[in-house]
């Protein structure tokens, strides 16, 4: 007896985690994507979630992978690795010990682990009376029910997108998506996709702190102030993979070509406006079982060439496509990369598209400044459309590289080619360098670092 001890103590700890695993909330999971009032979620090493009835969708805690005892309150993909598309509390992680849980009059409600509310579903209500009960279902979307002889949905995630939208989402008049900052910071980043009142779509930048929305670098153009009955009423995510927005009299206007859809009996899919500012639809086979070896492709997106679209139609506020002092390109997969000009660095090494700041005591107007301290660098094909303050013309280049250099205000010039100077200051907005810009930069840096 005693020599088959370890067995039996082995035999004793499986049954004890088996039995800790079913008394868990985690037992919701099993339940057909209900979430019952009084239950709750927890964050913690074995993190609760709730399956939707054929297990394609996950809403619970998700474990960040950078850190293992912070959770983020989302929806995922049960059987495709690293797929987040809905996500709670603004996008800010929570730490381990905090909890979830349903009430009948207050909703969905999240606490830290001391108890403090963080997060609730209350004050977005469109419906009325209590909470009888939350359902996960397989198109991805979490509801909260008041009635189950009813089922009047009082709240549900689909009227709350964040960064993605899935088949059978519809985006309503007002309704906007909101990319995340980095692919592992998922609070607001600075790009929109907004469904205005007007009948248009656009994709837009916006101010981080205040929310205020720029220029638009997409315009559907499904407007018509002579005659609103042909306006865009709202854009609908259809359940065969097609998008497009509804028009009020009926008609619709296709935003994904249609040569291109895929199944969706075949393919998962979703669309995503990715923190570089690219609306992007994918899609996933079905059948590869959440095969590592297999990830999301591409089926369409727009603008094609963001760098040279926010320039030109988002207006001279805002940084543009990157941040400030930051040059935007285009790669070989045709989606922008932010590069820090030289002598520069970025201000968040975390944030790549974030802005740049000089490594180098920027030129200032001061009486006795020293003359020399500061040398131009040649950057072809480059612009900064909207940090102009001066222009000579007719100049030669060497004429123009002299103006600067003996200018306090001047950090960049921009030649091009023929007679026409022009000065910019910092901090240079809209940075892009592209084969169609048919200009030379001269970048002002200091020879001595910070």
């Amino acid at each position: 007896m005693v020599r088959n001890w370890p067995y039996l103590l082995s035999y004793i700890l499986v049954f004890y985690l088996l039995l800790t695993l079913l008394q868990s909330p985690a037992s919701c999971s099993q339940n057909g994507g209900e979430f019952q009032v009084g239950q709750s979620l927890f964050a913690n090493s074995i993190a609760t979630s709730l399956l939707s009835p054929s297990s394609h969708f996950a809403f619970g805690f998700y474990p960040l992978p950078e850190n293992n005892n912070l959770f983020l309150l989302s929806i995922w993909y049960a059987k495709i690795p690293d797929t987040i598309v809905w996500y709670a509390n603004e996008g800010n992680p929570v730490s381990q010990g905090s909890k979830l849980t349903i009430t009948a009059n207050e909703s969905l409600v999240l606490t830290d682990p001391q108890g403090t509310g963080i997060w609730n579903t209350a004050d977005q209500f469109s419906g009325g009376g209590v909470v009888s009960y939350g359902f996960m279902n397989d198109s991805g979307n979490f509801a909260l029910v008041s009635s189950r002889s009813s089922s009047v949905v009082v709240w549900q995630t689909f009227d709350h997108p964040t960064d993605t939208l899935l088949p059978s989402q519809v985006l309503g008049a007002g309704g906007e998506v909101d990319c995340r900052v980095s692919e592992a910071n998922f609070t607001k980043g600075r790009f929109q996709l907004c469904m205005l009142h007007d009948g248009n779509l656009v994709l837009n930048t916006r101010d981080e702190s205040t929310g205020f929305a720029y220029g638009a670098y997409y315009v559907s153009g499904t407007n018509d102030a002579a005659n609103p009955e042909t306006a865009g009423k709202e854009l609908v995510y259809g359940v065969s993979g097609d998008m497009y927005i509804l028009m009020k009299n009926g008609s619709r206007f296709d935003l994904v070509t249609l040569t291109k859809l895929k199944s969706t009996k075949d393919y998962y899919q979703r669309a995503t406006l990715n923190y570089n500012g690219v609306l992007t639809w994918y899609y996933y086979p079905r059948s590869s079982k959440g095969d590592k070896r297999v990830g999301w492709s591409e089926i369409q997106s727009f603008p094609d060439n963001i760098c040279m679209r926010i320039a030109s139609y988002g207006g001279d506020l805002d940084s543009g496509a990157c941040g400030y002092n930051n040059i935007c390109s285009i790669g070989e997969d045709q989606k922008p990369i932010c590069n820090c000009p030289p002598s520069y660095s970025l201000i968040d090494s975390h944030d790549m598209n974030g802005s740049c700041e000089p490594d180098f005591k920027p030129d200032i107007c001061e009486k006795g400044g020293v003359k020399g301290e500061y040398r131009l660098i040649q950057l072809e094909n480059t612009d900064w459309p909207f940090a102009d303050y001066a222009r000579l013309d007719p100049c030669t280049e060497e004429e123009c590289k002299t103006s600067c250099l003996n200018d306090c205000f001047c950090s960049t010039i921009i030649f091009d080619g023929i007679s026409s100077c022009w000065k910019n200051k910092l901090p240079l907005s809209n940075g892009r360098q592209d084969s169609e810009v048919a200009r030379t930069a001269w970048l002002k840096v200091g020879n001595v670092k910070v």
